[in-house]
């Protein structure tokens, strides 16, 4: 029987050409590496993003420029297109309100006092409102009016920083109109007319005041509705969150696929292009940084030697003479 020849159809792999591959394949597994980390990374963040808001989901997309405090978009102001981080309120309160943030300089979003989403008249099918907190009312049935004992500070000088149009000043019993001097990031001259709310039955509670940054003294409860009724002022219960944080430009994103991004500031695309540029490419930048660098350190870890011509051993490079034959090496 004859013998079976060795299979000839089977190519040889040169040693360049398994170099070149074995160099794919760690290319491939680099690759792999970073996109698990940059995923796992991610987790991470919503993870810990998750357990500081106590909401699902944390974040909202501003919608319109109602918070904006101009026509360019700015880091650390609320702009169309931004994803703000809301947090989820505890039973003990935790907003400050613009006249508290005045009188105790605390500030959030470029104005004084906190930044509230809340939903109008409470009620769950409405698109939740991101707007800042004015002041608080407090109801006062006995007189029809409203009490505002924040104005009741003495860091508060009466027909300086505050008054009330046509008499007295006064925070108590109060049903006229309430004027506020350098209100916000424009310092306006606010005017809120509480006889106006007064007049709404439904308004006639405890409740929060707030106002647009950009809305130029139309604050919401004399001014937006919902269904066609004015929204009142602003019970804790309808309130999701408080304002937290942001990431500016990326909510864009959901705007342009839903039709919605024609008030996205004109700057915020460049700034997004960049920064979608900066995450698909830093990654690749560090892995490409760190390969060279550890081809650097393996080529400075390498000997330089001299071999022996007649015994064959190396030899340290600045050595004469062969340490085992002691012929003298060139």
């Amino acid at each position: 029987m004859p013998q079976s020849e060795p299979n000839k159809d089977k190519a040889e792999i040169h040693p360049d050409q398994e170099k070149k591959q074995s160099k794919v394949k760690r290319y491939l597994r680099g690759w792999m590496r970073d996109i698990l980390v940059s995923f796992a990374a991610v987790g991470a963040i919503l993870v810990i993003l998750y357990a500081y808001s106590g909401l699902w989901p944390f974040l909202v997309v501003v919608e319109s420029g109602s918070m904006q405090h101009g026509s360019d978009s700015q880091i650390g102001v609320i702009d169309t297109g931004d994803m703000v981080i809301v947090k989820k309120l505890g039973s003990g309160g935790e907003i400050t309100t613009y006249i508290q943030g005045k009188i105790s300089g605390y500030s959030t979003y470029g104005a004084y006092g906190d930044v509230i989403v809340y939903r109008k008249n409470g009620h769950d099918d409405a698109t939740p409102v991101i707007h800042r907190v004015v002041l608080f009312l407090r109801y006062n049935s006995s007189s029809n009016a409203f009490d505002i004992p924040e104005l009741n500070s003495p860091s508060l000088v009466p027909n300086k920083d505050w008054g009330i149009v046509g008499t007295s000043p006064r925070w108590y019993a109060v049903t006229g109109k309430l004027w506020i001097a350098d209100y916000g990031h424009a310092k306006i001259n606010l005017t809120i007319n509480l006889g106006g709310i007064l007049s709404n039955v439904a308004s006639r509670h405890d409740g929060y005041i707030t106002l647009g940054d950009n809305n130029r003294g139309a604050v919401d409860q004399t001014n937006l509705l919902y269904r066609d009724e004015l929204v009142q002022p602003v019970k804790f219960e309808w309130i999701v969150g408080v304002a937290r944080g942001e990431l500016p430009w990326f909510g864009a994103l959901k705007l342009l696929f839903t039709g919605n991004a024609q008030y996205v500031p004109a700057n915020s695309w460049l700034y997004l292009q960049i920064s979608i540029a900066l995450i698909i490419l830093v990654p690749f930048l560090v892995d490409y940084w760190l390969e060279k660098r550890a081809k650097r350190k393996r080529k400075g870890e390498t000997r330089a030697v001299v071999v022996c011509p007649s015994c064959k051993t190396e030899n340290d490079l600045k050595t004469k003479k062969c340490v085992k034959c002691g012929e003298k090496l060139k």
